[in-house]
């Protein structure tokens, strides 16, 4: 694993290659619920394979924003 595949914020982050001829990669939490993803300009994010509501202006900004919703159940996306 490099370096750059690994990020840690709320939640520990791992840079995986999309097989599916998109050409992108997504970043998985390491317990496998949250996917945060390039979507345009944007970033966007997923709970249990669920899309979940509005995008984000940053790749990091998106995985907070799914590592605080699992969090908060109270919210709408946990």
């Amino acid at each position: 694993m490099k370096r750059d595949d690994e990020f840690r914020s709320i939640d520990t982050w791992r840079r995986v290659w999309v097989g599916d001829n998109s050409g992108r990669y997504e970043w998985r939490s390491t317990g496998g619920r949250l996917k945060a993803y390039r979507d345009g300009s944007s970033y966007r994010y997923e709970i249990d394979g669920r899309s979940a509501s509005g995008s984000e202006r940053t790749l990091r900004a998106a995985m907070e924003a799914a590592s605080l919703a699992v969090r908060n159940p109270a919210g709408a996306d946990a």
